[in-house]
């Protein structure tokens, strides 16, 4: 359909990225029961990583005429490239589909934190204690009528496993805040 252009080409490529996207959530739900066995642990830049992921996602920034703003700093880190950034897609992109206007800024902190904030519908103080747990939606959820309950339970998995605790601090109508230790401490 695409080829013949009988359906807007701009839409079926986001649908098809998000079904990606859904399919790679899965897949790394399944990969995470033996995650140790396909750790690759190396120096990373922060500042780099988190650049690849927001390039990937350009599209939902300009059709929701979101601004963003990476700050220069960047750090150098030990993890691994891709269960990470596998983290930071799914933290990233939530913050793009809770946020309706306003936009995201993203800090490579020099006390080796990642650091990304959006100016979207936040998060009910209610939720936040559970925004972790598998399945779990909240409200937010419920509205928007497009959440699993797999993304962040597996960001929290991945994050606490490559051992760099993961915090999120948000209020309804404000945003939402989301910072990620990269201060390696140790592996699970």
């Amino acid at each position: 359909m695409n080829q013949t252009e009988t359906i807007n080409v701009k839409q079926t490529k986001e649908q098809l990225f998000l079904i990606n996207q859904y399919l790679d959530m899965l897949l790394s739900f399944i990969r995470l029961q033996d995650m140790n066995a396909d750790l690759e642990l190396q120096p990373l830049s922060a500042r780099k990583l988190v650049l690849k992921v927001v390039k990937e996602y350009k599209v939902f920034f300009i059709e929701k005429d979101l601004s963003l703003q990476i700050e220069d700093a960047d750090f150098t880190m030990v993890s691994d490239s891709k269960w990470l950034r596998f983290a930071l897609e799914q933290v990233i992109f939530n913050a793009i589909k809770y946020t309706k206007e306003g936009g995201l800024q993203i800090a490579c902190t020099k006390d080796q934190q990642i650091v990304i904030k959006d100016s979207g519908i936040g998060i009910d103080a209610a939720d936040l204690p559970q925004v972790f747990n598998q399945g779990y939606t909240g409200f937010n959820g419920r509205v928007e009528d497009n959440a699993s309950g797999l993304g962040l339970y597996l960001v929290k998995e991945i994050l606490d496993r490559l051992g760099h605790p993961i915090q999120i601090e948000s209020t309804v109508g404000v945003g939402t805040t989301v910072t990620i230790d990269c201060r390696q401490q140790h592996l699970q």
